[in-house]
């Protein structure tokens, strides 16, 4: 029986061969959904975004010629646009002599939709801003050091005015990264709008990953906002210090000048106490901490 057994198995490949070529020269029906391409446009004009992108067609053909079908990515149904086809529209069936690679291979047996009413809009050019969507896990110590940077930031999009207008921003494909523990730079796709053009398709995100840190910033100086102008106003002390975590890199090349410690003028005369707590603001990706006093005292003089 063991002798037998390679025999064996290449009568059953040989039968599953000859069973599948069989199989597969009948005919079969398909619905098979086919991009469409609009040409002969004017530079000036594009399709209304309301037109079909894809057509539905229901097939006869052999298997053969349905499994090339499934694996070509050239297959697009072109749609001429002329002055004709504008006014009155136009019947699919009458444009299947122009897409022979479809004809020529398979039976039409229905088109849906059969017939499209071609409708036209001035061409408007904008440039938006792109918006990365990433999922950014880092490794345990590790984090965001600066903002995610987009290169390029900005794209110009082709368009109708009414679609361009609606456009706030492109956004890139939703990217997930885990492990992060180092500067990382990566290709990102935008995704797709119907009835937009532009072009480049991908972008470049650079993430800026370092190791947290915390750092303690001394000679904060002291900014009353809104402060009356007949007035002086006296801080104890004038600076502070701000205890910061971020980057390591980053926080190592922070300037004093670079964080504001702020008191708000009107909140500080709703205070009996004489002391107030300051507000302070920090760069992008940078986290307070702690300050240092946590309360300024102050004196009110009249000039």
């Amino acid at each position: 029986m063991k002798k037998n057994l390679p025999s064996i198995i290449v009568s059953l490949l040989l039968a599953t061969g000859a069973w599948i070529f069989i199989t597969l020269s009948g005919e079969f029906y398909l619905n098979y959904r086919i991009p469409i391409a609009y040409t002969n446009l004017p530079s000036n004009l594009v399709v209304d975004n309301s037109l079909p992108r894809e057509v539905d067609f229901k097939l006869k053909g052999s298997g053969w010629k349905f499994i090339s079908l499934y694996f070509s990515d050239d297959n697009i149904f072109t749609v001429p646009v002329s002055q004709d086809s504008i006014n009155s529209g136009v019947n699919l069936f009458s444009l299947l002599d122009q897409n022979t690679w479809l004809s020529s291979e398979f039976t039409i047996i229905d088109i849906y939709p059969s017939r499209l009413s071609i409708k036209t809009e001035e061409v408007d050019l904008a440039v938006k801003p792109v918006v990365p969507d990433l999922i950014l896990e880092f490794e345990e110590g590790f984090g965001l050091a600066s903002k995610v940077k987009i290169t390029p930031e900005r794209i110009r999009i082709k368009g109708s005015a009414k679609l361009t207008g609606s456009i706030r921003s492109l956004k890139t494909q939703r990217t997930t990264l885990t492990g992060l523990k180092e500067k990382t730079v990566i290709e990102v796709s935008l995704d797709q709008i119907d009835g937009i053009e532009f072009q480049p398709n991908k972008v470049v995100v650079e993430i800026d990953v370092q190791k947290i840190a915390d750092r303690e910033i001394e000679g904060v100086r002291m900014t009353i906002i809104d402060g009356p102008r007949d007035q002086e106003i006296v801080l104890v002390p004038d600076e502070v210090s701000v205890v910061v975590r971020g980057g390591i890199d980053r926080i190592g090349a922070i300037k004093p000048e670079e964080i504001r410690a702020l008191l708000n003028y009107s909140e500080m005369i709703r205070d009996s106490s004489g002391t107030a707590v300051p507000n302070i603001v920090l760069p992008d990706n940078i986290n307070f901490i702690d300050v240092k006093p946590g309360r300024i005292r102050y004196i009110i003089k009249q000039n």
